[in-house]
């Protein structure tokens, strides 16, 4: 875990336990002292990620940001808002290739 990572874990430990009291990226980015510009809070959800799989560290997202994963409710909503993130890519997929092959056939 990179000094970053450790500071976005604890930030949420303290913080953000359970869904309810969600931290959005752009505010992470603020609490560390990093600016919040479009990228940095890329940096941040980047960060998470790491965290999530490298560290193996439970931490939650929905609408309303991140969080550490305390109940199975957590983990439900953890789990609907990635598969909504997969399903709006899915389709936006779909609509570039339906819209290649329309611009292809002319």
């Amino acid at each position: 875990m990179n000094e970053v990572q450790q500071r976005i874990y604890l930030l949420l430990r303290d913080n953000a336990v359970g869904r309810s009291s969600a931290i959005k990226a752009s505010n992470i980015a603020i609490r560390l002292g990093i600016p919040s510009e479009g990228s940095n809070s890329q940096n941040i959800r980047n960060e998470i990620k790491l965290l999530r799989i490298d560290s193996n560290i439970l931490i939650g997202s929905s609408n309303q940001g991140y969080f550490m994963i305390v109940d199975q409710e957590d983990l439900n909503v953890t789990i609907r808002h990635l598969e909504s993130r997969v399903s709006e890519t899915n389709r936006l997929i779909e609509c570039l290739q339906r819209n290649f092959q329309d611009q292809e056939n002319g």
